[in-house]
């Protein structure tokens, strides 16, 4: 009976938490009504999946019989815990003023984790999982999960793309930097009021510019993006394995990845889509496999090459070698009693002395500074600090000289659902136990949090793509040091005993991701989490937030589709809103309505020459006046204004979108 009571109350709270909207850029939860039973609206195939699910957990909290153990009770009274949440929503509808926040999906996906891990101890389940521990096929598994992930991320970026809620930051001015390179404007330039590097250094780009020439078409980074994302699945598989767990602990550790909420909401990452550091991803983790095993020169080569995708791989990974070496330190002046343990998640640091991670640690931050100095983008970066200082040294030095400022910004509540949403879902244990790797997330999380911008502190967001790799490696490492401790078969603590701690926490932690992921995540059963996008992306007189006038089967889209075709031509410089201008990367020159009036109007009309406006630099203006996402209402009239003064021509006004023609400009028809 306590098994079922437990089934019910996991499954109540599950399919509650399902119907409500979290909203992870503004941390806001949306309730949905009537209040306590509203998981009835969920569609059927999705209750059905949560109820087998339940049956599943209910089905481990059985214990033998005569067992006697107390042990045996403990997935039971965690999942039982689970009945807070439908409680709450109870005293909601009996009046109670009760917000509602993200602590409960965090907790539930905390107290799954941890229940699925009690039942993973249990003697009853040892002798099944040992013998399905090191079949081979779970590293072919571990590979068809990552296509079917791959293939579902592409889908869902195409699918936004093709509804005009993709880009164009920051997915469309990095590809046309790509677009550039190819094409003979100018090594990784964005645009002619531009330089190189004038926000980020990621020489790197330019190896995607021969797939441009062989696929030129926006769907190729869209592509690319997915393939990022799930590629270190099997390199986690690797990893787990060369730390010494089973193959079926490594493929539970590969899945976690993949349900980790983080990693899938990378994907549209609120609608900016593909980065350029995504690419530094795989090559983070496949930098730590090669290091596992002892290719130091392989893995120097590979993390050289993430570091050409954005300078805050630098950041991290200098952040990286810091934590080793004072952990190769640490393991090294430990007693002979807690070699083994320091020796288990220590295997990383090991395969440097402590002062080979020095130098990385030293040689990585020369780079960064002087990289840092000497390219454009230290004036930009430095500028989205401006509350902390007015330069890099104040800025450091900020938490003495403006507390007020950088520690009241440091403890906002997002910035504690920001942390939890990156260490749960793993197993908040686990991770900790990994604690000597996860000091090295201490300055970019510091960074984030300190940062003035609603974007840092969110798991949608590119900032957090290069911590992932070290809140994975911390995690097995933690694993690693679980394992060291447990005691021998025949000591007194026996029936305790896991059969592999890797095992263990690698379940766990899937268990907990797979929770998470169906509140927080992106993938097919997860609720919404971007409800918020479409309401920021277009002004429409809908009753509906949600309504995307914009979306496949719309008038709108029919319209916008038609005016892309006519603007599009690979020798026409276009200046259009910032989703149009997604669809219109293959063009000779193209500015958003937003950068060229607030950040480059005076380059632009520098380049159109003296007295003359900006906008004559282009044959075609388009202006979706639905469209707030990337503009405002004063830039669209700024234009039309200069454009009318410039002589420029309508040439149509339908569903909203204005285009303008350059007196000049020869229309001609696809």
């Amino acid at each position: 009976m306590l098994a079922v009571a437990a089934g019910i109350g996991w499954f109540w709270a599950f399919s509650l938490l399902a119907t409500r909207h979290h909203l992870i850029q503004t941390y806001d939860v949306v309730l949905t009504e009537p209040w306590g039973w509203s998981f009835f609206l969920l569609p059927s195939w999705k209750l059905l999946l949560f109820l087998c699910a339940a049956v599943a957990l209910a089905a481990g909290c059985i214990h033998p019989p005569h067992s006697g153990s107390r042990a045996c009770l403990r997935p039971a009274y965690w999942l039982l815990t689970a009945y807070a949440i439908p409680m709450l929503e109870l005293a909601r509808l009996a009046g109670a003023t009760i917000g509602a926040t993200f602590l409960e999906p965090l907790w539930l996906s905390f107290v799954t984790g941890i229940a699925v891990a009690s039942m993973v101890r249990s003697p009853s389940w040892t002798g099944g999982l040992a013998r399905i521990s090191e079949r081979r096929t779970w590293l072919v598994v571990v590979w068809l999960l990552s296509v079917v992930a791959a293939v579902w991320w592409y889908l869902q970026g195409q699918r936004a793309y093709d509804d005009f809620m993709l880009g164009y930051h920051d997915f469309g001015h990095f590809a046309r930097r790509v677009v550039s390179t190819w094409e003979g404007r100018g090594f990784l330039i964005e645009t002619p009021s531009r330089p190189a590097f004038w926000d980020h250094f990621n020489p790197g780009l330019a190896l995607l510019a021969p797939l441009w020439g062989a696929w030129p078409d926006a769907r190729l980074f869209i592509l690319v993006q997915a393939v990022c994302l799930v590629a270190p699945a099997p390199l986690v598989f690797g990893i787990a394995r060369a730390w010494g767990a089973g193959a079926f602990a490594a493929a539970a550790w590969a899945a976690a990845y993949l349900a980790f909420p983080a990693v899938g909401q990378l994907n549209l990452a609120f609608s900016y889509g593909w980065h350029p550091v995504s690419l530094a991803l795989p090559l983070i983790f496949a930098a730590v496999w090669l290091l596992l095993r002892s290719h130091r020169v392989w893995a120097a080569g590979t993390a050289v090459l993430a570091c050409s995708f954005k300078e805050t791989v630098l950041v991290t990974l200098a952040c990286f070698g810091a934590a080793l070496a004072f952990q190769a330190w640490w393991t090294r002046r430990r007693d002979d009693a807690s070699q083994e343990s320091a020796r288990a998640d220590g295997l990383l640091a090991s395969r440097l002395p402590v002062w080979g991670w020095a130098t990385v640690w030293v040689a990585i931050t020369v780079a960064f500074v002087l990289i840092f100095k000497l390219t454009a983008f230290s004036e930009f970066q430095t500028n989205r600090f401006s509350n902390l200082g007015d330069s890099a040294v104040e800025i450091l030095l900020s938490p003495v000289t403006r507390p007020s400022v950088f520690w009241g910004q440091i403890l906002q509540p997002e910035s504690t659902w920001f942390v939890l949403a990156l260490v749960v879902p793993l197993g908040l244990t686990t991770v900790v136990r990994g604690w000597p790797i996860l000091l090295a997330v201490l300055l970019p999380i510091g960074v984030l949090l300190a940062w003035e911008h609603q974007g840092s502190t969110c798991i949608a967001f590119q900032y957090i793509t290069t911590l992932v790799p070290v809140f994975v490696v911390a995690a097995i490492a933690g694993a690693a040091r679980s394992r060291a401790n447990d005691p021998e078969p025949g000591s007194s603590d026996d029936d305790a005993r896991t059969p592999d701690a890797f095992l263990v926490a690698g379940l766990s932690g899937l268990a907990a991701s797979l929770t998470a992921s169906t509140f927080l995540g992106a993938l097919p059963w997860s609720s919404p989490t971007l409800t918020n996008v479409t309401a920021f992306s277009y002004e429409t007189e809908d009753p509906d937030p949600r309504h995307n006038p914009r979306a496949m089967g719309s008038e709108g889209h029919t319209a916008l589709n038609e005016i892309v075709a006519m603007v599009g031509g690979k020798d026409s410089a276009v200046l259009a809103s910032g989703r149009v201008a997604a669809h219109l990367l293959g063009v000779r020159r193209l500015e958003t309505v937003k950068e060229a009036t607030e950040f480059r109007w005076d380059a632009l009309c520098a380049e159109a020459g003296e007295g003359r406006s900006g906008v004559e630099v282009f044959d075609w203006i388009v202006l979706d006046t639905c469209e707030q996402f990337q503009q405002s209402a004063d830039n669209m009239q700024f234009l039309i204004q200069e454009a009318e003064r410039a002589g420029f021509r309508t040439e149509c006004f339908t569903h909203r979108v204005l285009v303008l023609r350059h007196p000049k400009r020869t229309l001609h028809l696809p």
